[in-house]
């Protein structure tokens, strides 16, 4: 079954679910590379949402002067 409309905490809350399934493993390899992956993961998102927003802001300001 596909959600039709998916909360905005679920990536967070599956994210959170995989952490706490690896640490109650034990592995700390595995609970580090999670982290890892998942830090680069969302700095990645910022990077090219900011991108995106300042290369907006530069067009509107081209437009309106």
């Amino acid at each position: 079954m596909v959600l039709k409309y998916t909360p905005a905490c679920l990536p967070a809350y599956i994210l959170f679910m995989c952490m706490r399934h690896t640490d109650h493993m034990n592995d700390d390899e595995k609970v580090r590379s999670l982290l890892t992956c998942a830090i680069n993961s969302v700095k990645k998102v910022v990077k090219v949402s900011m991108c995106m927003f300042v290369s907006v802001l530069d067009n509107a300001s081209v437009v309106y002067f």
